[in-house]
Order: structure tokens, then C-alpha cells, then sequence
């Protein structure tokens, strides 16, 4: 695994149900994560979006980003509920994004973005096997920062590729890797990454590299996708034997505790790329890119 670079580390913050709670850093809610998108004119500048799953902003009226600040510290950005997009479940995945606009580059905030051009497609997927080496940077809810945001790294392998549908809790089943990446609940609309390990033989040739230098374009970190849910496992409650002493016994009457299995479902970057590229975020995209012509035009820069 390669050292995380810091602007992925800075890419995400926690979002919370209100303002009180972000200022408390309540245990509730979950994470959220930067993109930038290259507006098609003015290439120069970039649309930046929120983005989270879609499950995380259940029961919120107008989520709260808490974000670091340049000067130290962290502050609220509060968010309109009616400009998310994918709230209404119209793409079918896990997923929610909040348009911020491109001048969200020049507040206070102390953030970086993750460019869609780092996006893995659905073509490039045939490079990617099971076991290839993934992290994400997200929320750990038992020490998060009180003063500022402190995102951690977990870490993990593709357990399964995004075969078939998958469904968690009674949620509607949508296509998602299977993650080994010991996540847990608040990682919930964390970034994951994936990386291919440059010194390893790969598939289908199996060749040993020779000093193969390391090219983020071809070796990442590229965007898995979103964290999304995470798979648990029942076990059941025992007690000590009566007739059998140092052995355990189920309890009577039975009953269960949920046990963590260590797998998540990643939505893949590509779902998430179809709903950057919905008609409603395309069309925030090209008002903002009008907006920046006639800027220039003002200032004599076309």
C-alpha cells in the first residue's frame, strides 16, 4: 500500500443532523467527501460537489458539513435539503450529492477534492482483481476530533467484484463491490480508493516488474466508489455449561447478538459518475460556466 497522499487525507469531513451537533460532534451521522468536475468551457475551474450515501441524511432536514478551517479549528456549512440530488431514489443506488458551486474553492474551508478524472469506469474495471489493496478516509466516531476534524484511514482488499446486486438490511439492492476493509458504522459516504501494487506480477501475464517507476495514472489511487453498508453476522449468546465444566452452551431461550464481518459494499465510482452527470447537475454545471464567460468578458480575459 502506498502512503496516502494528504489531499486525499484533507478530501473528506463529517456531516451531521444540525448545527448543535456538528458544534458537540454528536455520534450521529456519518461522512462526506469532496469532487471537483472540470467545467466544459472553462476548463480552468472546477464545480465542486458534496457527496455522501444517500441512507446517511435519513431523518435530516438540512445537513451539516463540519469542515476544517485554513486558520485552525472547524466550522459549519450548512446545506438547502431541497438541492441534493438523489434523494429521491430516481438512480436506484445509495448515493446523494449536494452541488456547491465553484466558488466554494475560495472560502475559508481547509479541503481538497477528488477529481472525477480519477474515477474507476466500468471499462477499466478488467485491471482490477480481488485482492487488489484499497483504503478509505472517513469518520471513526470513538475519536473523530472534538477541535477540528481528524479523518482516519481504514484498510482492506476487493473481496468480490460488483457481479450482481447486493442488499443490506431490507435496502433496495443495487450494484456494489464487497469490501474486506474493517469498516464500520460513520464510514458510512467515505471515499474508497484502490491501488494497484506496482512491484507485484498481475494478471494475465503474470510478469515480474523491473523497477517499474510509479505512475499515479496507471497505479492510482483511483476512486473505488462510495462506502455504503456494511455486513454483519449473527452469533449466538452462550453461557458457561452446567454438566460441563470450561464448555459453553447456547443460552435458553436462544437468542443472538450481531457480529461485524469485516465486509462493505463500495457503490461503484461509475454510479456515482452517472448522477454528476444527471441532467440536474449538468445543468448547475453549465449555468456556472456561463456565469464564468461573462466574468471574463467583463474583465477583457477572453
Amino acid at each position: 500500500m502506498i502512503p496516502i497522499p494528504k489531499n486525499l487525507l484533507n478530501c473528506a469531513a463529517y456531516i451531521y443532523k444540525s448545527k448543535p451537533d456538528a458544534d458537540a460532534g454528536a455520534r450521529s451521522g456519518g461522512s462526506v467527501f469532496f469532487v471537483g468536475v472540470e467545467l466544459e468551457v472553462n476548463k480552468e475551474y472546477k464545480y465542486f460537489y458534496g457527496v455522501t450515501a444517500r441512507h446517511v441524511l435519513k431523518g435530516m432536514d438540512n445537513p451539516v458539513f463540519r469542515i476544517n478551517l485554513d486558520s485552525g479549528g472547524c466550522d459549519s456549512f450548512i446545506t438547502n435539503r431541497n438541492r441534493w440530488l438523489g434523494l429521491d431514489n430516481s438512480y436506484g443506488d445509495d448515493l446523494a450529492v449536494y452541488p456547491i458551486g465553484p466558488e466554494f474553492e475560495e472560502t475559508a474551508f481547509k479541503i481538497s477534492y477528488v477529481p472525477m478524472e480519477t474515477f474507476l469506469s466500468e471499462e477499466a474495471m478488467i485491471n482490477f482483481f480481488p485482492g487488489d489493496e484499497v483504503f478509505m478516509v472517513g469518520r471513526f466516531i470513538s475519536y473523530e476530533g472534538t477541535q477540528q476534524n481528524t479523518p482516519s484511514a481504514r484498510f482492506g482488499n476487493i473481496s468480490m467484484m460488483p457481479i450482481e446486486p447486493l442488499s443490506f438490511e431490507g435496502e433496495q439492492a443495487h450494484e456494489a463491490f464487497l469490501v474486506e476493509q474493517r469498516s464500520l458504522p460513520g464510514y458510512s459516504g467515505s471515499p474508497v480508493f484502490v491501488c494497484i501494487d506496482r512491484t507485484q506480477p498481475r494478471p494475465p501475464l503474470w510478469l515480474s516488474p523491473v523497477n517499474h517507476p510509479y505512475d499515479p495514472r496507471r497505479h492510482g489511487p483511483f476512486l473505488l466508489g462510495v462506502d455504503s453498508f456494511h455486513i454483519h453476522d449473527y452469533e449466538p449468546l452462550l453461557k458457561d455449561s452446567e454438566v460441563d465444566y470450561g464448555k459453553k452452551e447456547m443460552a435458553d431461550p436462544k437468542r443472538w447478538v450481531r457480529a461485524h464481518s469485516g465486509m462493505a459494499g463500495v457503490i461503484p465510482a461509475w454510479r456515482l459518475a452517472n448522477l454528476l452527470n444527471s441532467p440536474e447537475a449538468l445543468t448547475l454545471r453549465q449555468e456556472a460556466d456561463e456565469i464564468a464567460t461573462q466574468l471574463k468578458r467583463k474583465t477583457n480575459t477572453i
